[in-house]
């Protein structure tokens, strides 16, 4: 392989990398989202 299609590949494992991050980051905050949204309703007396 040149060295540039090691350059390649090495950019696009980093992109998939970064993808996942963002995308656990963004289940992580959906998560905590709803448990915030559960401790309010519970503060507020509500039976969910």
């Amino acid at each position: 392989m040149s060295q540039k299609e090691v350059d390649d590949l090495g950019d696009q494992e980093w992109a998939e990398h970064f993808a996942d991050l963002q995308y656990i980051r963004e289940e992580e905050m959906k998560h905590q989202a709803r448990i915030n949204a559960q401790m309010t309703a519970s503060m507020l007396g509500g039976s969910s």
